[in-house]
């Protein structure tokens, strides 16, 4: 990974690369279909942001190549962006698109936006509200709230998520 930041802009690059490896004896598993020493999971990842202003933009790509997968094209590119503003001092509102884009396959990209809103009670303390929707292709169904067993919506079909907490630093 290498990192530049300054007060205005910041910019990022990592590689990482997961190698696969010959499954054992059961019940040994290997994740991601990554079988045998030839295959391998690969993410190039870029990114970065401005503040202009009191807002702060950002975005990037993840591009990812996973040769261990059966179910989805193997090349994929994960683009992204979003902004922050304070409202005051103690309330920001932020938002964020995301959109999921499978090499060589028709039908199969996502596009997930989300607003969320966080008010600092303290230092250490915060409440936070957001929402997100998610929108399939007709031969996809990824899910809001990262597919959790039996969230998923249907193939092509579109979910709304919402999520309210308090954060706490310890």
């Amino acid at each position: 990974m290498v990192k530049y930041d300054t007060q205005a802009w910041g910019a990022a690059v990592a590689y990482d690369r997961i190698n696969g490896r010959t499954v054992g004896a059961a019940p040994d598993a290997v994740l991601g279909g990554l079988t045998n020493s030839s295959l391998s999971d690969a993410r190039l990842i870029l990114n970065g942001y401005v503040n202009i202003a009191a807002v702060k933009i950002g975005g990037g790509v993840i591009h990812r190549k996973n040769e261990g997968t059966v179910r989805t094209p193997p090349k994929s590119d994960l683009w992204y962006l979003g902004a922050s503003y304070p409202l005051t001092p103690a309330w920001t509102l932020d938002g964020h698109v995301a959109r999921l884009v499978y090499k060589d396959a028709d039908n199969v990209d996502s596009t997930l936006v989300t607003v969320k809103t966080m008010y600092n009670l303290s230092k250490r303390t915060a409440v936070y509200a957001q929402i997100g929707t998610i929108r399939n292709d007709s031969r996809t169904n990824v899910s809001v709230s990262s597919g959790a067993p039996g969230s998923n919506p249907a193939m092509g079909g579109s979910q709304t998520g919402t999520m309210v907490g308090i954060r706490h630093t310890f």
